[in-house]
């Protein structure tokens, strides 16, 4: 049985295009108050004439989208996934969500469109990214889509009772006060700073504003608005409930706009509490619980008790994982791996064993302490080489090194004491804790932050230990979480073996005997490496100690050391690399003076990227894991992958053969080739192999190349009418600017070719593999298992072509991780990907 639902038809036509009226309308009359404050003269007719008319293509052009959106919008529910499908005027798209990679549900009654039409929004959430969810708009009943939504879990093996309730609680008035008083104090020196700015002209003249009622309109509007956006937020942030059952945690606004978020307790990966400054001042906490996937973190603000709320939330999940426990011992089975994995391994970890830690004091403050003794010794040198009469005197060039010398050592010492401030009240601050399902870091000081990943959702173990760790016998671990924006980092603890393994232990990672291991090494070598970045450099590096030796054989020496350096250390470098694959996961050690080593259970590998480098049989592994963090910058917040590299890997196509077979569990460990004498004949049974249309893709990619020929061909031309006799040095370069442009169009489209003839995309019985490359070629493959939503569509250009795209996407990915572009056979791969993904069929609609 399939439910089908739509938008409500004249909601989502009559209510949207009304909205966009009005937005459209208020920007005019913005616009013209604002014009008229400055300015008494008349607006002129030809700006009233452009002005209708582009808004009233705006408007046609909204209807239209909103008709055409409309009539190809459907939600399809089935037994076990979510099909969407929709569109604008020359788009189309399907997307799929499987039930079991759902985070949580959302439904909101926003305000003045339920007031009006009675319709909302329900939101489905996935373990991808914050952008991949299913939204499903204005429809007329959305309570009922929402309990429809929460039924369809059940059945899917969801537990979302509501039976005992464990803790509720509500954002403190003090709090919320402070949050409101905080924004409308930025929007209040924002909006002085435009006017301060709007004010003065570019001479510093200022400008005079005409007190007339549309200067009194406008700063009317300006005052109400900010008054009524004050008193919105306050009473939406102050009418937030949040609850923490057993098997949901439930957040509910009511203020206006009626919101309600659900979600499975058993979807919790990681959870942080944190206490700035002035809420510790206040007693008030902010709770951040992370679900399945960067972007889904939901955040509880200014809680009057949140280490209450926080305790509980340890309690309940503590209870949950002693269960775990129980129900695998009596059922005599090992508990299953993180994800939809139905193919897994089994994956049993340590939930018994538990300690406390403590960063080393000692090494943490060694670095300011070598920089205050370095400042000390350079101010030292720099006074003994400028004698005490010249300290008064005008600087001379003569005492320059002496005054860097003694400046560069001032500034040494004094960052350096900061520092070493810093790390002491640091290393007393912060403790760590393994507990019996998670592990915890604690930071106590002016500012409060627990952070803590349960370890069923920890998908990497990463040990760095540098040259001073080895002084002190320490390193320091990070552990990557599926749910988590930013790593959590265990800092300078001691270097234990019984620890490690523990730690190991509690993620299931098991030492296992040599005899189970494959070691993977480095071949790197000056050959190779010049195969890599060398195919266009390599002769040049090769020619210019020869070329050097013709001016002096000093020279060709020098040349011959800066061109060999680089290569010597590459090859000391990638020598320390090795992958060893294990029985059930991987370890991956880098690093001359800092060692890095990456464990890795196979489970929490989301797929494997290679490339071959050019003729050579060796190449690169890229290996990515399940989860992203968010890097913050001051252009914006954007997101990184979990992942690593292996270079310079021997008979790469062949590893990455071997390590398809380990992630799809289709041959046992024994069983795994040790050579590449036969394997095609533990490939998998291609089902399907298609490729991109010629001449859309080739199309595409020249797209910049004919831009440019038309741009250099104008210019060409101009040249070829110049007056040679004057510029007799311009006479030749028509003709060799053609010959070039002739030239190098052959090589690139010669390359296009080749390279989108080289484009293939091939479903098999477990995966979707994508190759491509003509000097470094390139695979990528993702199994059915670790596929997460999968999507086709048609944009402008595919459908002039007659093609399509499909998208594929990841568990605890925000993008997407694999798009198969410009198929022409797109609806039969896609309906073949479909009966095989998650090795589901999948229903007939009804």
């Amino acid at each position: 049985m399939v439910t089908v639902l739509k938008p409500k038809r004249s909601v989502y036509l009559n209510y949207h295009f009304g909205v966009t009226a009005a937005i459209l309308a208020s920007v005019l009359a913005f616009a013209f108050l604002l014009f008229r404050s400055f300015s008494t003269e008349a607006i002129p007719s030809w700006v009233w004439a452009v002005a209708s008319g582009v808004s009233f293509l705006l408007l046609m052009y909204r209807w239209v989208f909103l008709s055409r959106s409309l009539a190809k919008t459907e939600y399809h529910i089935h037994n076990d996934r979510i099909v969407v499908r929709g569109g604008g005027i020359f788009s189309q798209f399907e997307q799929e969500l499987i039930a079991q990679n759902v985070t949580h549900v959302q439904m909101k009654k926003p305000f003045p469109e339920f007031a009006l039409c009675q319709t909302g929004h329900v939101y489905v959430q996935s373990a991808g990214g914050a952008d991949v969810e299913v939204n499903m708009r204005s429809l007329e009943n959305p309570e009922e889509a929402y309990q429809t939504i929460l039924s369809w879990l059940k059945q899917n093996g969801f537990h979302l009772g509501q039976d005992k309730l464990i803790h509720e609680a509500a954002p403190a008035r003090r709090g919320v006060l402070l949050m409101v008083a905080g924004g409308s104090f930025g929007t209040l020196v924002g909006g002085g700073i435009f006017l301060a700015g709007i004010l003065q002209d570019g001479a510093k003249q200022p400008l005079k504003i005409l007190w007339g009622w549309p200067a009194f309109v406008l700063v009317g509007l300006l005052v109400v608005g900010g008054v009524a956006t004050a008193v919105f937020s306050y009473g939406y942030l102050l009418r937030r409930r949040y609850q923490l059952y057993e098997n949901v945690i439930i957040s509910e606004t009511n203020f206006w706009v009626k919101e309600v978020a659900l979600i499975p307790t058993q979807n919790l990966s990681d959870s942080a509490l944190t206490q700035g400054l002035v809420a510790r001042v206040l007693g008030l906490h902010d709770l951040l619980l992370s679900c399945q996937g960067s972007g889904h973190e939901i955040s509880f603000k200014t809680l009057d008790n949140g280490a209450l709320w926080k305790e509980k939330l340890d309690q309940l999940m503590e209870k949950r994982a002693q269960a775990n426990v129980q129900a695998r011992q009596e059922a005599k089975v090992q508990q299953q791996g993180w994800g939809p994995k139905s193919l897994a391994k089994d994956v049993v970890r340590d939930e018994s064993s538990t300690a406390e830690l403590s960063l080393h004091r000692k090494r943490m403050m060694l670095p300011p302490t070598i920089a205050v003794i370095l400042g000390f010794v350079l101010v030292v040198i720099g006074f003994a080489l400028l004698p005490p009469e010249k300290l008064s005197e005008k600087p001379k060039i003569g005492d320059l090194l002496a005054w860097i010398l003694f400046a560069t050592g001032g500034l040494s010492m004094f960052f350096g004491g900061l520092n070493w401030v810093y790390s002491y009240i640091y290393g007393k601050a912060y403790q760590f804790s393994i507990k019996a399902s998670s592990f915890a870091s604690s930071l106590q000081f002016v500012v409060q932050r627990k952070v803590e990943f349960q370890t069923e959702k920890v998908t990497a173990v990463i040990v760095r230990e540098g040259i001073i760790d080895r002084w002190f016998g320490t390193c320091s671990v990070e552990f990557w979480s599926i749910g988590a924006s930013d790593h959590l980092r265990f800092r300078f603890i001691r270097k234990d073996d019984e620890l490690l393994h523990m730690i190991l232990n509690k993620v299931g990672i098991h030492p296992e005997p040599e005899a189970k291991q494959r070691v993977v090494g480095s071949n790197a070598d000056p050959l190779r490496m010049m195969q890599v970045g060398g195919l266009f450099f390599g002769p040049v590096l090769l020619s210019s100690p020869l070329l050097a030796m013709w001016v002096h054989w000093t020279a060709g020496v020098a040349a011959l050391a800066v061109v060999a350096m680089p290569m010597v250390l590459s090859k000391v470098y990638y020598n320390f690399h090795q992958l060893t694959l294990f029985e059930d996961y991987l370890w991956f050690r880098k690093g001359v003076v800092q060692h890095v080593h990456y464990y890795v259970h196979y489970n929490d590998v989301k797929y494997v990227a290679s490339t071959k480098y050019p003729f050579s049989t060796s190449g690169t592994l890229r290996f990515e894991i399940t989860g992203e963090r968010v890097i913050k910058t001051d252009n914006g917040e954007f997101k990184v992958s979990n992942r690593f590299s292996v270079r310079f890997v021997p008979d790469v196509r062949f590893q990455h053969l071997v390590m398809d077979l380990l992630l799809d569990g289709r041959t046992d460990w024994d069983k795994l080739p040790l050579s590449t004498t036969h394997p095609d004949s533990f490939k998998a049974r291609v089902l399907s192999s298609t490729g991109p249309q010629f001449f859309q893709a080739f199309v595409t990619r020249g797209a910049a190349l004919f831009v440019l020929d038309a741009l250099l061909a104008i210019g060409l031309v101009v040249l070829s009418f110049q007056d040679t006799k004057t510029l007799p040095q311009l006479a030749s370069l028509p003709s060799v600017g053609w010959i070039t442009l002739l030239a190098v169009n052959v090589l690139v489209i010669l390359y296009l070719f080749m390279y989108v003839r080289s484009i293939r995309y091939i479903l098999d019985e477990q995966k979707v593999t994508m190759e491509s490359g003509i000097l470094f070629h390139k695979q990528l493959a993702i199994h059915f298992q670790d596929m997460d939503f999968i999507g086709k569509k048609f944009g402008v250009a595919n459908k002039l072509f007659g093609t399509g795209n499909i998208t594929i996407n990841t568990v605890g990915s925000s993008a997407t991780d694999l798009t198969l572009k410009n198929l022409s056979d797109v609806e039969a791969f896609y309906s073949m990907l479909k009966d095989h993904y998650q090795g589901k069929p999948v229903e007939p609609d009804t």
